[in-house]
């Protein structure tokens, strides 16, 4: 993933600008296919920890 720019609005909205993933988004995904199967809940949890660490680690101070 790529951060292209990230900040603050004037209402002190965060906002964070990145590249986009193809695919479907959560919402459309648990809408079709329901919750995930228990087993397949420790890759869904990777995946969203690693676009939380990208985040993180294109944020300012860090």
């Amino acid at each position: 993933m790529t951060v292209h720019d990230l900040g603050r609005d004037n209402d002190d909205t965060l906002y964070l600008v990145m590249n986009n993933v193809p695919g479907p988004d959560l919402g459309a995904v648990l809408k079709q296919d329901g919750l995930p199967q228990v087993a397949d809940t420790p890759a869904w949890t990777a995946q969203a920890a690693d676009a939380l660490h990208t985040a993180f680690s294109a944020s300012p101070g860090t």
